[in-house]
């Protein structure tokens, strides 16, 4: 058992897990919050369940978390993917849904830079490449606010101006990971774990592997 401030790079722990069938939100949210509990005991953090912050109130937190240490919560439908680390995070999760085809173009011209919405348009899966944009802009926002800062919404000029921190450039380094239904985005600014070919999540979801993959660069989130 390894302690968070222990000697040594920066420090990271990732769960991914997923509800039944029908329990979605308020669901999804209790077991996102178990998941957080259960990587802080990791740590020798004591956090009961009931002492997070509920569901609705921005960013989760917990008053037994030492100052140092920055949860990281997302969820979509029924997957839910939870965070600790001594460093401040973004993290966002989301499901391919059927409804997203139908409003694609609509979805892209949100986008508040042309670049984006000419990279997503022009992709060989717009869709996936949507999923991309969309993900790395909540990792953003959500970054944003673990540094103190309150950008205005996800897709703010503030958030814009954040992707030319991307590395190699800058000092937000991205991790990735996508397949046909889920696409993951952690954001962090962490030049220690710069060199990590891969970051593992636990899961206990059957005949699966997830690991986040870093990506450099807003033109590498495309094809």
């Amino acid at each position: 058992m390894s302690h968070w401030n222990e000697p040594g790079p920066a420090r990271l722990l990732l769960a991914l897990a997923r509800t039944g069938p029908v329990a979605r939100g308020a669901g999804a949210s209790r077991l996102g919050r178990e998941l957080l509990s259960q990587l802080a005991a990791e740590w020798q953090i004591d956090c009961p369940l009931a002492g997070w912050s509920p569901r609705g109130h921005g960013p989760v937190h917990h008053d037994n978390l030492p100052n140092g240490i920055w949860p990281g919560l997302s969820h979509r439908r029924d997957h839910v993917i939870a965070a600790l680390s001594n460093q401040p995070i973004g993290l966002d999760i989301e499901c391919s849904l059927g409804r997203h085809v139908r409003r694609l173009d609509r979805l892209v011209e949100a986008f508040p830079t042309l670049q984006t919405r000419t990279a997503i348009r022009q992709d060989t899966q717009p869709l996936q490449a949507f999923y991309r944009a969309w993900t790395l802009h909540e990792a953003l926002f959500k970054l944003a606010w673990c540094e103190g800062k309150r950008p205005a919404h996800v897709l703010s000029s503030d958030i814009a101006t954040m992707l030319d921190e991307l590395a190699p450039n800058g000092t937000i380094h991205v991790w990735q990971y996508q397949d046909e239904q889920l696409t993951i985005h952690l954001c962090i600014r962490s030049p220690e774990l710069e060199t990590r070919d891969e970051l593992e999540i636990s899961t206990p979801l059957p005949g699966t592997s997830v690991a986040l993959r870093p990506v450099q660069g807003l033109s590498a989130h495309f094809r």
